[in-house]
C-alpha cells in the first residue's frame, strides 16, 4: 500500500478500510493529544525534544493533517459513493495545505529552540 496522492487510489474493500481509517486513527488520536495538552515530545538520535505551546499544536496539526490526507486518498478516493469519489481530491488538497503550512510552522518552532 504505496501513498501516491498525484493518481487515483487504487485497491478494494479492505485497502480503503485499513488505509483510510485504520492507520489514520492512531496518527489523528496522536495528534490530538498533543493538541489539547499543548505539550509534544520528538524523538530522535540526540535525544528528545520538547515543544510547548504553539509549536506543540502546530506538530500536532501535522500529523492531524497527515491523517486527514490518508483518509481522504483510500476511504473517500475507494468509497462506492460516486459523491465521496469526486470530492476526494478536494479534501486530499485542502489537508495537503494544512499539512504543508503546520509543519511549516512546526519547522519555525524547532528552529527557534535549537538557535536560542
Amino acid at each position: 500500500m504505496a501513498l501516491d496522492l498525484d493518481r487515483e487510489p487504487e485497491g478494494d474493500r479492505w485497502e480503503k478500510w485499513i488505509g483510510g481509517v485504520i492507520a489514520p486513527l492512531p496518527l489523528a488520536a496522536w495528534g490530538l493529544y498533543w493538541i489539547i495538552t499543548r505539550h509534544a515530545v520528538l524523538r530522535g538520535r540526540g535525544g528528545p525534544t520538547v515543544l510547548e505551546g504553539g509549536g506543540a499544536v502546530a506538530a500536532g496539526l501535522t500529523v492531524l493533517f497527515l491523517a486527514l490526507c490518508l483518509h481522504f486518498h483510500y476511504f473517500w478516493g475507494l468509497n462506492e459513493s460516486a459523491t465521496m469519489r469526486r470530492f476526494h481530491p478536494y479534501g486530499k488538497a485542502l489537508a495537503l495545505l494544512g499539512l504543508i503550512l503546520s509543519l511549516s510552522y512546526t519547522t519555525w518552532s524547532l528552529l527557534r529552540l535549537f538557535i536560542a
